[in-house]
């Protein structure tokens, strides 16, 4: 295969998003789409390149529409976001989302906002 580009690296971080709001592990999507967590790695960090084919049996799995990895892309002029939330950003909110409304949630949620005050 040849040399990747920034629109394989932006394609990659773009399933890295879908595959962790959907919950699910690079492992949990292989399994899903009959690869090899590895195969999902590299798609995410860009050293792969995902076929158009590959890309359809992804979207239909996680259920998110194709055009979600080509809106907004320039062709060569495209340049990733700066300001994309961290990975482990993203699984912290979908962990507080995930738990039941009440006082545990409403005071770590307190908890982190009066953190970010403080630093």
């Amino acid at each position: 295969m040849g040399v990747t580009s920034e629109l394989d690296i932006e394609i990659g971080q773009r399933l890295r998003r879908a595959r962790l709001s959907k919950g699910l592990t690079q492992q949990g999507l292989a399994e899903q789409i009959g690869i090899s967590f590895q195969q999902v790695q590299k798609y995410e960090n860009g050293s792969n390149r995902v076929s158009s084919s590959r890309l359809l049996g992804i979207v239909g799995k996680l259920g998110i529409p194709i055009t979600y990895f080509f809106d907004e892309l320039g062709g060569d002029d495209f340049v990733p976001e700066e300001n994309e939330l961290p990975d482990r950003v993203m699984r912290v909110a979908r962990m507080l989302n995930d738990m039941p409304d009440g006082d545990v949630k409403d005071h770590i949620f307190l908890l982190i906002k009066s953190l970010n005050k403080t630093l």
